[in-house]
Formats: C-alpha cells, sequence, structure tokens
C-alpha cells in the first residue's frame, strides 16, 4: 500500500512557512503592547505626543539625551526652584549618579540641576516655567533686583548665561507657538492646580511631542508624588528606565 502522508520534502516548505507565519504575529503583538506602552492616543488634531514616567528631572534629562534631542524649547510644570551646582563648593559624594565630562567640565544631572545641564549640554535653548501662585510669587521675591529681571503680567523672564527662561503663574502662562517638551513634577500638584496637567495644557494650545512625569523631585510631599503617579497613569504614561 503507498504512504498516504507526503514526502518530508514536500512538507518541509509548510513546516518553514508556519513557522514564518508564527514569527510574524509574535513580532507584531511585541511591536503593538511597546507601541500602546509609549504612548497615549489623543484627541486628532491636538497635537499630543508620547508620555512616560521617569524617575526624577536628573532621568528626564537622560531621557532627552537618549534620544538626541538638541535647541529644543522646555516647557516644565513644577513648584520647585532649580539651580545649578557648584561642584567646586559641594563636590559629588558617593551617592551621586549621572557624572560625566561636557566640554571638560564635569556634569551633574541630579534633579535640582539636570535643567541647567540641559542648557549648558545645547539640547535646551529656551526654559518656559509655570507655577503655583505660591511659588511664583516666592520666586519672583528671591529674583527681584536682578538687573536681567524683566517684569510682566503674572510672569517675568530672567536669562541664565544665554539660556532664555520665563517664569509664570497658570494665570500668565502663554502657550508657545512651537511644538514643546514637557516635563511635569510632583509639586505642580499644590492645592487648587490642575489636577491633569496634560489636559489643562492641550485646552491652552499647546503641543508637545514628549511629556515626561517625574515621580520625585527635592522639595515635594507625599501627596504630591502620588498625584503626579495618579495623573501618569491617568495619561496612560509607562515608565522608562534610563542608564545613568
Amino acid at each position: 500500500m503507498p504512504d498516504a502522508s507526503p514526502p518530508l520534502q514536500r512538507r518541509r516548505p509548510l513546516l518553514w512557512a508556519a513557522a514564518l507565519l508564527a514569527l510574524a504575529l509574535a513580532a507584531g503583538a511585541a511591536s503593538d503592547r511597546r507601541g500602546r506602552g509609549s504612548r497615549r492616543l489623543h484627541v486628532p488634531g491636538s497635537g499630543v505626543g508620547r508620555v512616560a514616567m521617569v524617575s526624577d528631572a536628573g532621568a528626564a534629562y537622560r531621557v532627552w539625551r537618549e534620544e538626541g534631542l538638541h535647541g529644543r524649547h522646555l516647557l516644565v510644570l513644577t513648584g520647585q526652584w532649580s539651580k545649578p551646582r557648584n561642584l567646586r563648593l559641594q563636590p559629588p559624594g558617593p551617592a551621586d549618579e549621572g557624572l560625566r565630562r561636557l566640554g571638560g567640565d564635569l556634569e551633574l544631572t541630579d534633579a535640582g540641576s539636570a535643567l541647567f545641564t540641559a542648557g549648558r549640554a545645547g539640547l535646551a535653548r529656551k526654559l518656559d516655567v509655570v507655577m503655583p501662585p505660591p511659588a511664583f510669587s516666592q520666586r519672583l521675591g528671591e529674583a527681584r533686583g536682578q538687573k536681567e529681571l524683566e517684569r510682566g503680567d503674572g510672569s517675568f523672564t530672567l536669562a541664565y548665561l544665554g539660556l532664555e527662561r520665563r517664569f509664570s503663574s497658570p494665570r500668565g502662562f502663554t502657550a508657545p507657538a512651537e511644538t514643546v517638551l514637557v516635563l511635569v513634577e510632583p509639586t505642580w500638584f499644590a492645592p487648587g492646580m490642575p489636577a491633569d496637567p496634560l489636559g489643562w495644557l492641550a485646552g491652552k494650545g499647546v503641543r508637545w511631542d514628549l511629556a515626561l512625569f517625574a515621580l520625585d523631585d527635592p522639595s515635594a510631599q507625599g501627596e504630591e508624588r502620588q498625584a503626579a503617579l495618579a495623573a501618569a497613569q491617568a495619561a496612560g504614561a509607562r515608565f522608562r528606565e534610563v542608564a545613568p
């Protein structure tokens, strides 16, 4: 009786085709999962891009650097006042991370100084900081007397070593004309502030291609960190790991 099964050499193409189809389906599913994890689908035409969570502003800087960004307008929603760190007065200790050489100088990308590092590195050419009203008033008081200070209605500008900086309360905020990078820090979530900062920005007409939620900053309270995490999760953000 003849063998009813096809010869092995005739079955091989079928087996290879089935295996390739299975690999393609698996790769497509994995790609779809990665895409959903790195961005949120927003209302068409809103100009809103990807969202993610990071540990703090230092990690946000490393994300921007990893993506090869340069000369960008950076919009920060925060209640803290970042300051550059003088490494001569405050030498790095064993716990400091994110150190590297930048133009022959030692660069520190911790949460308190990362925005200034972004300016020095050429990643950011302009800094737009929106603060809760009490924090804005306090910072304006600290900046008074500096000759570079220019007052506006609910805002002021104060350049720093060639870096354009504009500070405002929500009332004095003006949406930039260009697409920006967004960083939301926990101290933004003071009483009375929008719990959905990205929705608030979209309502103002702001366009961004990458928004990062920092889950910690030097002066954040526990409830502010919780609010930041809740807002990030509501926006569909996933935590993004970055190397120091």
